[in-house]
């Protein structure tokens, strides 16, 4: 018989990981339950988040003012507007797409969560 190593938890670990799990629970719920409209501040089309990211998404490059929030670091703009392009290949409807954004956010989220 094969010596099996077991790893045992401590009490406090295994309170951890119950504690991520939720973490992580509440935060799909919220985004399954929540349409991409509600609780933003940034969804207007003029000059604000979304048309940053469109921006990007029609043309592949930055915006030419900083108009609106077009003054904002690009990275996550650059990241929702790839995310777009990939979108396109599974739906041709925008408000599936714009929903889909979300789960863009629930990533960054978990990779919080898990990197603490």
């Amino acid at each position: 018989m094969a010596n099996k190593s077991k790893i045992k938890l401590s009490k406090i670990s295994k309170i951890m990981i119950i504690i991520m799990i939720l973490a992580f629970l509440v935060r799909i719920i919220y985004i399954i339950k929540t349409p991409y409209m509600e609780n933003q501040h940034d969804i207007e089309p003029n000059g604000n988040g979304l048309s940053y990211i469109f921006t990007i998404y029609d043309t592949g490059k930055l915006p030419d003012n900083n108009a609106g929030q077009n003054y904002h670091p690009p990275l996550h703009h650059f990241i929702m507007a790839t995310w777009l392009k990939i979108a396109d290949v599974f739906s041709d409807i925008s408000s599936v797409k714009l929903e889909s954004l979300q789960y863009v956010t629930i990533i960054y989220s978990i990779v919080i969560i898990i990197a603490l």
